[in-house]
């Protein structure tokens, strides 16, 4: 692969939002200790990050763990155990030139303590009894961090897409020059021949060589704003001092020119009749709205340079899948529209919906563009196709800041924030109610409950498969969805998301497993020799009576208690570590297996994993992303499963989602494998690979 086209597929990825998909956040303790640093993870894998820690404690281990990997963020406190305190790890990140946030911890936070804190470079110091901001400030540093390394990466490409630039420039067809201060300069061959330039010693020319004065006020006019890319349709003068029309973009300055703005002049000419028309406000075609959005991103990461998004989707009425009546219907939209054009920079998307950019960080602002897009469409001056009575929209808003993502994503953030318009500009809280998150839980309990008595719950199945062809065993995971009053399939996380401390989701862990088992003695001759893993949440593990009403479950519907592995997520056990050992202790002795999952995730991963001596552990799904090219690195789950007793535990490795890192992991020794590439979730227990080896 060429440079120019590794580099260029590295910008697409960024503009796409591609290259950071991960969910996985990496973090460093200091100052901890275990069961703490546990806390913190299970706070942090309730936002549905998957973290994964390390600890250190002094500056040999911090070099260590910089040496190691890149990491997202720090978390220290002030040890009477340790010497190495916040301010230290600050010192010596600022020495290795590491730009890695740190949240120092405290019982309680006074003014001083805080501004002494900022001066240390410290990012935020907070309370370690507000578990609510400690949530927010981390997703809030985990999101900027991306942001840099986005940055970062282009800066790196930038240089060599600089060069390329400048050698296309030379070999295009269209007259390209740089434009600085109303001079031309640097043109291209094509533009030298263009404008009979190739004399000697000329390098530059005046704008007014080539434009009317009406052409080099509307340039003028463009170059006030001194990030934006345009497209216009603009008057010249050739050579012979005969006028006419061309297609003009100027773009915005670049790294290696921050002065000068690279100009394109398609010169095949229009004529008189359709120059007049071309002139004519326009809304941008989705390439130059992506081009603005993007300069407007790069603009705001300066501060003091916010904006809003809106993102309209209209409905025709009476409702049409006639693609002749939608094309009529895109062209009145953009007929009517074109006068916000002198103002804003708007384009009809797929379908109908448009984009509308607004350089403004008042929201005031971008409710009025919002509220005049509204009034055009309800005009009677909007040409609507016969048969279509009128247009219903929602709008959707996203803010353009210095903590922004790409295009891309910033695009889906705002079609995933689509309301009606009174709804979406209503007045807003900025911090959860109390009492208001207390009745959210309640009705989520409530509507747990009864989709557990109406049966609207149901199971899926994932099969766990061995890498060694010789091992025939058929283990199968056991997930939950929820069938809603519209029939629309619900995962875990749309209807658990505030249920892990509620005593529900005890009542939930009992109805899946009665339900697994009901089906093992069903299906006994057939599904002998299959093993279910079933999820164990929280609350569940403090449940004293769990264990005994498994044993009457067992013992009434004579199920052998070792077809059943118990899943509990290693920082669960870590941070409930009494109450999880007696449980586990209670289900040995029916049979039953255990596996931690989300293993590795932990700084105190191996100390939990000595403490319960699991039949099987499921390693963070953060260490198969690692696994992912182009940075494929296999080090630090290699170090993790040097340090298992293989005889005594089986590994399990989830999220497969591409035949790519199956060869690295058979090697590593991995002994079953999980994720959709295999066999997404399904209601059936079945698995041809376990089919066909019966």
């Amino acid at each position: 692969m060429s440079d120019a086209h590794s580099t260029f597929s590295l910008l697409h990825r960024l503009s796409q939002g591609q290259l950071e998909s991960r969910t996985y956040i990496d973090l460093l303790f200091s100052g901890f200790i275990s069961s703490k640093t546990d806390d913190l993870l299970s706070l942090i894998r309730s936002s549905g990050l998957s973290p994964r820690g390390r600890m250190v404690s002094n500056k040999k281990e911090l070099q260590e763990a910089l040496n190691d990997r890149s990491w997202d963020l720090v978390f220290a406190q002030e040890s009477g155990r340790s010497s190495f305190t916040p301010a230290d790890i600050a010192q010596q990140l600022r020495e290795t030139n590491r730009d890695i946030p740190i949240v120092q911890l405290m019982d309680t936070v006074t003014d001083k303590e805080q501004e002494a804190a900022v001066q240390q470079g410290i990012a935020y110091l907070l309370s370690t009894k507000s578990e609510g901001l400690i949530l927010a400030r981390t997703l809030q540093l985990f999101e900027q961090q991306k942001m840099r390394r986005r940055l970062h990466q282009l800066e790196l490409g930038i240089e060599q897409i600089s060069q390329l630039n400048r050698r296309l420039v030379d070999e295009s067809e269209l007259a390209i020059a740089y434009l600085e201060e109303r001079y031309l300069k640097d043109a291209n061959p094509t533009f030298r021949s263009l404008f009979n330039l190739n004399k000697a010693g000329v390098n530059e020319i005046e704008l007014s060589r080539i434009f009317p004065e009406k052409s080099v006020r509307q340039i003028d006019s463009i170059l006030k704003n001194p990030t934006a890319s345009t497209t216009e349709i603009l008057t010249l003068i050739d050579d012979h001092g005969a006028e006419f029309g061309a297609r003009v973009e100027i773009f915005a300055p670049t790294p290696d020119r921050p002065k000068m703005r690279q100009i394109h002049i398609d010169h095949l000419a229009l004529t008189s009749d359709n120059l007049l028309d071309a002139q004519k406000p326009q809304l941008l075609d989705k390439r130059e709205f992506m081009a603005r959005l993007e300069a407007q991103i790069h603009e705001a990461l300066t501060g003091g340079h916010d904006a809003f998004l809106l993102y309209f989707d209209f409905k025709p009425i009476p409702t049409t899948t006639s693609q002749t009546l939608l094309q009529k219907i895109r062209h009145a939209l953009s007929s009517q529209l074109r006068e916000l054009t002198h103002e804003h920079s708007l384009t009809l998307l797929d379908g109908l919906s448009l984009a509308m950019l607004i350089p403004a960080n008042d929201r005031e602002i971008a409710k009025s563009c919002a509220q005049r897009v509204q009034a055009l469409i309800n005009s009677k001056q909007l040409k609507l196709p016969g048969g279509i009575s009128s247009l219903a929209f929602s709008i959707g808003i996203t803010s353009i800041n210095d903590s922004s993502p790409g295009p891309m994503e910033l695009l889906q953030r705002a079609t995933q924030s689509l309301r009606p318009l009174n709804d979406q500009f209503s007045a807003q809280t900025a911090f959860v109610n109390p009492l208001q998150h207390q009745i959210e839980i309640d009705d989520a309990t409530q509507e747990l409950e009864q989709a557990i008595a109406e049966h609207k719950l149901r199971l899926f199945y994932q099969p766990l498969v061995p890498l060694d062809a010789a091992n025939i065993e058929k283990n199968f995971e056991i997930l939950v969805r929820m069938h809603d009053a519209q029939s629309q399939t619900r995962l875990p996380s749309q209807f658990l998301a505030t249920l892990s401390q509620s005593r529900v989701m005890v009542q939930m862990d009992r109805w899946v497993t009665e339900t697994i088992l009901h089906e093992l003695k069903q299906r006994q001759n057939e599904l002998s020799d299959t093993r279910v893993f079933v999820n164990l949440a929280l609350r569940t593990l403090k449940s004293k009576s769990f264990a005994t009403w498994l044993a009457s479950m067992l013992d009434e519907l004579g199920v052998d208690g070792q077809r059943i592995v118990f899943e509990i997520s290693e920082s669960d056990a870590a941070s409930n570590l009494k109450d999880t050992q007696a449980l586990c202790t209670a289900l040995r002795a029916l049979g039953v297996k255990i596996c931690l999952k989300h293993f590795g995730c932990s700084p105190s991963s191996l100390k939990i994993y000595a403490i319960f001596k699991p039949e099987y552990i499921k390693i963070d799904g953060s260490f198969i992303e690692e696994l992912q090219p182009p940075a494929a690195s296999p080090k630090a789950l290699q170090r993790l499963l040097q340090a298992i007793e293989r005889k005594q535990t089986r590994v399990i490795a989830p999220l497969i989602e591409d035949a790519g890192t199956l060869g690295e992991l058979y090697k590593m020794g991995i002994d079953l494998v999980q994720g959709y590439y295999l066999q997404p979730p399904q209601e059936e227990m079945s698995y041809e690979y376990f089919e066909a080896s019966d």
